[in-house]
């Protein structure tokens, strides 16, 4: 029930689902060492997590300012324990499945209908009116993550509905509406980087997962339709989400920026950093500490992040801790480059294992979250690295499952 919890606690800010998540982790370690049940240890996964904690760990120990990275950094390991915790509820709690999907479809939706309601209307269901004319922020206000929120979990929910015991046409049906209605709203939050996330997803579920052929013909002839539909009913959106992005990156001006003018000063401040501690960095959640140091300064370039998950790690951590989630990116990378392959040189192919669905488009999800090149939150944001970490449980059982099967 506290891991069923995080999903509809999410939209009322970080503490809850943070708060949810810590129980879960409690007890779970309760349990395991009560039942003297190692076995959730005893995986590839948690050893190399553990091996980045206890390497963050250390780094804030020997950084400039123990205390303030230490926030980020001492607690960490409740992200890749609240993981096994999932995996744990997955293999012991038949309802867990269906209790944790049920609780993600009513957020879901509940999210969808109240951001629908302010477009329309002006304000959401609770009344708080729009913080910007062009951004739908509904019942986050103003943090303006609906966007985040809806691209980062639709992948989780088609995965989930890939092995639900619904036949096959109402899958195609549930999931057709999910997406056409999510891209509609995600493209009218203004949220740039929770679209092209959405639009990665969509590119991934088309060449990656098998079956679902009509659902894969729907989206790629109304999406269109319905971003033209978008831009037509808003011309605020259409200033910022497709003519302020061209310009800012220089497809029709002369910028020279790689994103914007105050992404690129962050950029540059953090470079700076990285150069200063090339291997090791200068510890987590410190760039807001030392980014107005007259070594690193550059015009505009400080704040609390980076704004890019890289960039971050290589000034906070250096090339050793960029280098244990790069090495995840590249990993499912490959992955899904090898099942493109794999679908080309079979595309005769009618058989659909639903098993292997769900696990490329929870693959597609952490390909999505570890994307280089675009603006991102902190990489050691609570909100953040919950969302990183929930669907990591369901690919450990989907794993554990698959190999059982063989």
């Amino acid at each position: 029930l506290l891991n069923c919890g995080v999903a509809p606690f999410y939209i009322f800010g970080p503490f809850f689902p943070d708060f949810f998540v810590s129980l879960s982790c409690l007890f779970f370690l309760y349990i395991i060492f009560k039942n003297q049940d190692y076995q959730y240890f005893n995986n590839f996964y948690f050893k190399f997590f553990l091996l980045f904690y206890v390497y963050i760990l250390l780094r804030s120990f020997f950084s400039n300012n123990i205390l303030l990275s230490l926030e980020s950094s001492l607690f960490y390991i409740r992200f890749i324990i609240f993981s096994l915790s999932i995996s744990y509820c997955l293999n012991n709690y038949k309802s867990f499945y269906n209790l944790f999907l049920t609780s993600l479809i009513c957020v879901y939706i509940f999210l969808l209908f109240d951001g629908y309601f302010q477009f329309i209307v002006g304000v959401n269901f609770l009344g708080f009116e729009k913080e910007v004319d062009y951004r739908i922020g509904g019942i986050f206000r103003d943090e303006l993550v609906m966007g985040s929120f809806l691209s980062r979990t639709l992948p989780l929910l088609c995965a989930l509905l890939f092995v639900t015991k619904i036949s096959y046409f109402k899958k195609n049906i549930y999931i057709l509406i999910l997406v056409c209605v999510s891209s509609f709203l995600i493209f009218v939050t203004g949220e740039r980087t929770a679209f092209f996330n959405f639009s990665l997803f969509i590119l991934i579920f088309i060449f990656c997962i098998r079956g679902f052929n009509i659902i894969k013909f729907f989206i790629i002839l109304t999406i269109p339709i319905v971003i033209l539909f978008a831009v037509q009913k808003n011309e605020l959106v259409f200033e910022r989400m497709i003519k302020h992005t061209s310009n800012q990156i220089g497809l029709f001006s002369n910028s020279s920026n790689i994103v914007s003018y105050h992404h690129d000063q962050l950029y540059l401040t953090a470079y700076n950093m990285f150069l200063d501690n090339i291997l090791f960095g200068h510890g987590p959640k410190l760039f807001r500490d030392i980014c107005d140091d007259s070594k690193y300064y550059i015009k505009d370039g400080c704040n609390t992040h980076p704004h890019n998950t890289y960039i971050q790690l290589l000034a906070e951590t250096g090339l050793v801790g960029f280098s244990f989630i790069f090495a995840i990116f590249i990993y499912f990378a490959y992955k899904l480059t090898f099942r493109l392959y794999t679908n080309i040189l079979n595309y005769k192919n009618n058989f659909v294992d639903q098993f292997e669905n769900q696990r490329y488009a929870l693959i597609s999800l952490f390909f999505i979250n570890l994307w280089p090149i675009i603006p991102t939150g902190s990489f050691f944001n609570n909100w953040l690295s919950i969302l990183y970490f929930l669907p990591v449980g369901f690919y450990l059982f989907n794993l554990n499952h698959i190999n059982n099967e063989r």
